[in-house]
């Protein structure tokens, strides 16, 4: 009667969060290191490391804790092209143009270097579903040679067919040692499997089909681009009249993006964290990704609101420069409080192929921020500003782009919850 019991019990299914091969039961330490290198190679060659990273933090930190770690490695990422005017006005006040390449080589040398003491593979494979079941039943096997007997007993006491049992029995298998466990490297060789290898290949343009990452991918790639946008314009407007900025106040320009860009960085993370840990316990439902939707609509308003007040200063020729350069620092917290939770999104609800979801976004991102310096300079009108010329449609430029971003923003949330 015990095998009977056993058969017709259902297996538990397995957490791979409790797995001890599992990037995310590493050592803290050694978690926190390789998130710092991610995201310090982010910051020195931002696209180049822009896919990868995403993956391997979401094999490193639980799920309560990895909006948090994307969203700083983010922050790194989109605090590259802001920083670099900064950095290059500093290098160049008494050295050669040529020095700021020197200052990049070093950069580059720094990730190289933490990259070979910091990080390993990070790709965790679950043991199949055969091994699993086999041992969960070997285990139920060998507690029922212990005490066959009770649990009979504790089923005939029961009114419901001795589901109480079961699942007490359920959850003291979970917690058995011994169990199988997963591994942690490569799954094959693409040289020995190159179909396979292929298929993988497609996989970001096959993760196109799914409406909710594609529509993910195009809203995050277009408030991107237009961050671009803003890096370009600048540096040519605040050299001449009214402003007459030097080459250093005109890097200057930008530590407003720095500064909102750490606020945004700190709202969509921690703060994208604690919305899904509030609704999980709220509704009695597990941490489910569509949660971190309701963290978003606050920066997204940010967005309109930034662009309205960079354009308007720029759009009018302020001489106060305070409007352009706070609009900057407006819109910038908007995009990252976004941006984090956006990724950290399309990674959730996609686990097992999330490389190819973030491979898709910056697909996306690099195509339409490419296509921005052949376009932004039309649409402003940058020659009739330059002119002086009231008929210029520089602000009316910058508030469609905040319209858009607001409008298509506000939908694809209201979408996906």
């Amino acid at each position: 009667m015990a095998d009977e019991a056993t058969t017709t019990r259902p297996v538990p299914a397995f957490d791979p969060y409790k797995d001890p091969v599992h990037p995310s039961n590493w050592p803290a330490w050694k978690r926190h290191c390789q998130l710092v290198t991610l995201a310090w190679s982010a910051f020195v060659i931002n696209y180049c490391a822009a896919i990868l990273p995403v993956a391997s933090i979401a094999e490193l930190y639980k799920p309560e804790w990895r909006g948090t770690a994307i969203s700083f490695w983010s922050l790194l990422l989109i605090l590259g092209p802001p920083t670099a005017p900064l950095v290059t006005a500093a290098v160049t006040i008494s050295n050669d143009w040529r020095m700021s390449y020197y200052v990049v080589i070093i950069f580059i040398g720094s990730v190289w270097l933490m990259t070979i003491f910091f990080c390993q593979e990070t790709l965790y494979t679950p043991p199949t579903s055969e091994e699993h079941e086999r041992w969960a039943l070997s285990a139920h096997r060998n507690q029922n040679r212990g005490g066959g007997i009770d649990n009979e007993k504790k089923e005939a006491s029961t009114g419901n067919g001795g589901t109480n049992a079961a699942t007490e029995d359920i959850e003291s298998i979970a917690s058995l040692s011994n169990a199988p466990s997963g591994t942690v490297g490569g799954v094959y060789s693409p040289l020995k499997q190159p179909t396979r290898f292929l298929t993988e290949l497609m996989q970001p343009f096959t993760n196109a089909l799914y409406i909710p990452i594609i529509l993910c991918a195009i809203w995050g790639a277009v408030i991107f681009g237009w961050s671009v946008g803003i890096t370009i314009v600048l540096p040519q407007m605040l050299p001449r009249a009214p402003y007459e900025f030097s080459v250093v106040l005109v890097g200057c320009a930008f530590l407003p993006a720095l500064v909102g860009a750490v606020i945004g960085k700190f709202y969509g993370g921690v703060g994208s964290d604690w919305t899904v840990t509030y609704f999980a316990r709220k509704y009695g439902t597990g941490r489910e990704p569509e949660y971190r939707c309701w963290n978003m609509v606050p920066p997204t308003l940010l967005l309109i609101v930034g662009m309205c007040v960079f354009g308007y200063g720029l759009g009018n020729r302020e001489a106060w420069w305070v409007s352009v350069i706070f609009g900057i620092g407006i819109y910038y917290a908007g995009m990252v409080g976004v941006t984090g939770p956006l990724q950290t999104y399309m990674s959730e609800s996609y686990l097992s192929k999330s490389l190819a979801s973030l491979a898709l976004y910056n697909f996306c991102k690099c195509i339409f921020a490419f296509g921005v310096p052949f376009y932004i300079a039309t649409w402003s009108d940058l020659p009739a500003w330059e002119k002086n010329n009231d008929g210029s449609t520089f602000g009316s430029a910058y508030l469609a782009q905040g319209i858009i971003a607001l409008v298509t923003g506000l939908a694809l949330m209201a979408y996906l919850m």
